[in-house]
């Protein structure tokens, strides 16, 4: 297959990572795997990143690695940065430019793609550098859209975390280091503070296990019992709407069409029906459990192993369980 001979695919982590991501590595894979095919190279902007980060980066496909030196005012400004990330891409000649499916990429993508007059594709499953194309879920999972790139292609797209596998392409850290520092003062909205409620130590949309609390929990009482399980199990702690709505959990726990889409190892759902709505953030599960007292539940359909029975019964030997094995 010939070369497209597009000049780059650029990739931006998320500035307000404390530490990169995952997702970061995921997208400098794919990155890679597209230009691969494309004739492209491949540069990746990082902010404030550390010397082990940019090394990572390197190992994962980065041709060319920024380190992008900004104030706080600026790392928590979306507009700004949308403004900075589209003259830099301009810069660039960049034809295709991944960020991550984060709120990050929620508040910056769009912007960003007005502002280059881009192709705008959001919540990227998969990445087929050998097809050179790329794949979103749409209406709520039922269909995959497929977007082919061709040499007039420039797009914007948000990758789902978990959606490409990190490899490890090069031992050798080779990539091309530059320094930029950058700032903005013309904009009309600043954030002052970003408040956000931390349950544990993983990342739900990262996370290899994640632990669903959904209406079936019923009380304070039942939640307690799902989020002993999570602790057991040393997984994300996640829940349906409902839960939400009772305060069990925050927003930014939500898992579903209007929550966070996850993609783990394992998906312990408790209690949950198994809404259209759920599923949609769901879905993409490599292995589903589902615990669920009625045995008619959508969930089941889902589920690759199904216990039907009250979760007050069924966690609580599940926890014993594992708790022993880790013993």
């Amino acid at each position: 297959m010939g070369c497209l001979s597009m000049s780059r695919v650029v990739v931006f982590c998320d500035s307000s990572e404390t530490a990169l991501r995952n997702v970061s590595l995921e997208m400098t894979t794919g990155a890679r795997c597209l230009a691969n095919e494309l004739g492209a190279g491949v540069r990746v902007y990082i902010w404030n990143g550390t010397e082990e980060e940019v090394a990572k980066l390197s190992t994962h496909g980065a041709d060319e690695i920024a380190l992008l030196d900004a104030d706080h005012d600026m790392a928590s400004n979306p507009e700004a940065i949308a403004k900075t990330i589209a003259k830099l891409a301009a810069y660039d000649e960049a034809d295709i430019l991944l960020l991550p499916h984060t709120s990050f990429g929620f508040a910056v993508a769009p912007h960003v793609a007005a502002l280059l007059d881009a192709a705008y594709v959001p919540n990227v499953v998969a990445i087929d550098g050998e097809q050179r194309a790329i794949e979103r879920e749409s209406y709520s999972g039922k269909i995959i859209e497929r977007v082919s790139i061709t040499a007039e292609t420039r797009l914007v797209a948000t990758v789902r975390p978990k959606a490409v596998d990190a490899v490890v392409i090069t031992e050798s850290c080779q990539a091309k280091m530059l320094n930029i520092e950058v700032s903005w003062t013309d904009t009309h909205q600043v954030v002052r503070n970003v408040a956000e409620q931390l349950i544990g130590q993983v990342c739900l949309t990262e996370a290899d296990y994640v632990v669903g609390a959904g209406r079936g929990v019923r009380d304070a009482e039942g939640f307690a019992l799902v989020a002993r399980l999570s602790d057991v199990v040393g997984a994300a702690l996640g829940a349906t709407r409902a839960v939400i709505d009772e305060g069990f959990l925050g927003l930014s726990n939500q898992i579903g069409q209007t929550g966070k889409a996850i993609a783990p190892e394992l998906y312990i759902a408790c209690g949950i029906s198994g809404s259209i709505q759920h599923m949609a953030g769901a879905s993409a599960s490599k292995c589903i459990l589902a615990i669920n007292n009625d045995p008619e539940a959508p969930i089941f359909k889902y589920a690759d192993y199904g216990i039907v029975a009250d979760l007050r019964k069924a966690v609580p030997l599940l926890i014993e369980h594992l708790a022993h094995k880790t013993d």
